[in-house]
């Protein structure tokens, strides 16, 4: 049966063949050698039959002869049309061209829809982390996890949108460096045991990372016993999918190994910090050619029964660390006490750059762990934590020290969900957007009655939700004040958009869903403010309206 819709009129026929023309036109002008097809959805004015279009070009030998191959019916009724179309221009170039022709209302490419649910990876003993997944798989509630196999579905990388290598450095005993599931951290400007400090960073042969205890580069660990970095940082970023091993909270993030804590004195701890702050110093100043671009660091040691009066310039290095736009998480005592009355270092110091986490279970209950309202931010799973040990074998450990690294690898993870737009700010303004990041991870918990009075957040780590707000900030916008909003109105008229501001309101900027600013404009609230419509495309966007003190309202607008 032909597919060709009857003509019913000359006008309309005239409309065809100019469409055809100016199509045909676009296609010559891109045919070339290194041709490859374009498979496009096409919204067209409601007199266009792209099915002519194609006739005419097979005739050509420009498509595949079998003409089914070439086109599908996607609406009648508004005119959508798939086809296949090749070129030897570049994707952006092509779709440009494309989208320039009359009678073209819309054009965009056809891809490969992602399943929005869970990602389950092929890790062998993925079965075993019910912190990732609780599927009751050994006993325990369904869903008491933190939602990380959820959070994997999102659009993370290992990068920032400007192609960083996002670094978590951990704070603990000696590590097993030959663990191939964790991708280690390398020191390239420093070469390895010649004794001399080859990128100028006060620190010799740092090339695998640095011990404060012995003062040198030896972090590899001497005995089966030193365990507890390499668990911590298999939770943190162990590889997934890779059909061995476990999977970690930020599949493969570089891991800076620190040696300085549960062997080590106070004074380790405070250089330890420092050695963070000097890397990620190195990496801004040298445009990123050297150093590490360190965004979160994780801490699972401290001090029972201790108060920030007992432990300043302690508290104090979270503070300096937050400068240069990193956020420390930090466990709280295995002893349960109320650190609030109790005390406890790092927990009860008073700096926004920390995260405090306290354990808890597979039936998302709080475990025998340390707690508080004002101190401890929020819970984590931290009970029988399967995770990578020496001698490359994996075992199941307890303790809050097992759930501050699932904060450290939320971060990272968050981060990397963040656009340009969002990098420009925090390179801009680093202890703000940083703290953007963890407000986050706190306002994303799944609010848990057995946990509320055990911590800030009344709740237990939830990395998608929170992973959907670190994506809302790639426009940077805010929201307050509904009594403005409600009288902000946004009115769509012909081909003008009308608006009418409260007082006060100077500004608008339009953003699309990348996050990038389209259009900035002067705004007067004593008269209908107007946009053209034409300088929109079909899509959604953020309207935000700037005035006095900073306020913000942000509405979304749909063409």
């Amino acid at each position: 049966m032909s597919l060709l819709i009857p003509l019913q009129s000359i006008h309309i026929m005239m409309i065809r063949r100019y469409f055809i023309t100016l199509i045909l036109i676009f296609l010559i002008s891109i045919q070339g050698n290194g041709q490859q097809y374009y498979d496009i959805i096409i919204h067209c004015d409601e007199h266009v039959t792209p099915e002519i279009l194609l006739e005419k070009l097979n005739t050509n030998n420009t498509y595949e002869t079998d003409l089914n191959h070439q086109i599908q019916k996607l609406s009648r009724s508004m005119n959508i049309w798939k086809l296949k179309i090749n070129s030897n221009k570049s994707r952006l170039e092509f779709m440009s061209g494309l989208r320039k022709i009359p009678g073209i209302i819309a054009a965009q490419y056809d891809q490969k829809v992602l399943r929005r649910g869970e990602i389950i990876p092929s890790d062998v003993y993925f079965n075993q982390q019910w912190n990732i997944r609780n599927v009751g798989q050994i006993g325990g509630k369904i869903g008491a996890d933190c939602k990380a196999s959820f959070a994997w579905s999102l659009p993370w990388k290992k990068t920032t949108a400007f192609g960083d290598t996002i670094v978590v450095a951990v704070i603990d005993d000696m590590y097993d460096t030959t663990i191939t599931e964790i991708d280690w951290f390398r020191n390239k400007w420093d070469v390895p045991n010649n004794g001399i400090d080859d990128d100028a960073n006060g620190y010799i042969d740092d090339h695998y990372g640095w011990n404060t205890i012995s003062d040198d580069g030896n972090i590899q660990v001497s005995s089966i016993s030193n365990y507890h970095g390499s668990h911590v940082s298999g939770i943190i970023g162990a590889k997934g999918n890779n059909d061995t091993g476990i999977a970690g909270i930020h599949w493969g993030v570089k891991i800076l190994p620190i040696v300085g804590a549960n062997v080590g004195n106070v004074s380790d701890i405070i250089q330890a910090y420092n050695y963070v702050i000097e890397q990620k110093k190195m990496y801004l100043q040298s445009g990123g050619t050297k150093g590490a671009f360190i965004v979160a660091t994780n801490s699972s040691f401290g001090l029972d029964n201790e108060f920030p009066t007992d432990q300043p310039i302690w508290c104090a290095m979270y503070d300096s660390m937050g400068k240069y736009g990193i956020l420390s998480a930090a466990a709280t005592t295995n002893a349960l006490s109320d650190v609030d009355i109790m005390g406890d270092i790092p927990s009860t110091c008073a700096s926004e750059f920390l995260i405090v986490v306290t354990s808890s279970n597979f039936e998302d209950q709080h475990t025998t762990r340390g707690y508080g309202k004002i101190a401890v931010d929020i819970s984590a799973p931290g009970e029988g934590i399967f995770s990578s040990d020496p001698g490359k074998i994996f075992s199941a450990k307890s303790g809050t020290s097992f759930s501050s690294p699932h904060l450290a690898g939320a971060v990272s993870l968050l981060f990397s969900l963040t656009n340009s737009t969002f990098i420009n700010k925090y390179t801009a303004d680093m202890p703000t957007n940083i703290l953007r990041i963890k407000e986050a991870i706190m306002s994303g918990v799944d609010t848990i009655s057995a946990l509320g009075i055990r911590n800030k957040s009344s709740g237990r780590l939830n990395l998608y939700k929170s992973g959907l707000k670190a994506m809302a900030l790639n426009a940077l916008v805010t929201v307050n004040n509904t009594t403005e909003q409600e009288e902000l109105k946004i009115q769509i008229n012909g081909s003008n958009i009308l608006m009418e501001v409260p007082m006060n309101y100077s500004k608008v900027t339009i953003y699309d869903l990348t996050g990038r600013s389209i259009l900035q404009q002067k705004l007067y609230s004593e008269i209908q403010n107007v946009i053209s419509k034409e300088n929109f495309r079909q899509g959604l966007y953020l309207f935000t309206f700037e005035g006095e003190n900073n306020s913000k309202i942000t509405k979304k607008i749909v063409f």
